[in-house]
């Protein structure tokens, strides 16, 4: 049922460190063989040849078949437009950097640190 409907797309990121790998390649030949050995498998096939690739589930997300857009598919927001600059005015320079990359409550509200 799956296979009719939906079908599974490498995700932003690793199309970025795909790209990064076969540029990487050329002046460093096995660069693109490692980085695959590393993020995924080679789907083997009964004669022993390698039939395709797939990156490991972490590196795709699953999204209907472009026959199916409409009836299953519905665009939201992700945050894919997350700035990450450093320099960016709209950053908060005192974020408390203890707590990871995460979401967290106010710590003068719930701090249960002691």
């Amino acid at each position: 049922m799956f296979a009719k409907y939906a079908m599974y797309k490498y995700t932003d990121a690793y199309k970025k460190m795909l790209s990064y790998a076969q540029a990487m390649d050329i002046d460093q030949p096995g660069y693109l063989d490692s980085f695959k050995s590393r993020t995924g498998r080679y789907i083997i096939g009964q004669d022993g040849e390698e039939i395709e690739f797939r990156p490991h589930r972490w590196f795709t997300k699953m999204v209907a078949k472009p026959e199916y857009q409409e009836e299953f598919m519905e665009i939201v927001p992700g945050d894919g437009w997350i700035n990450t600059d450093e320099n960016d005015d709209l950053l908060n320079k005192n974020f408390d950097t203890s707590y990871g990359m995460s979401y967290v409550p106010k710590r003068d509200i719930y701090d249960n640190s002691k």
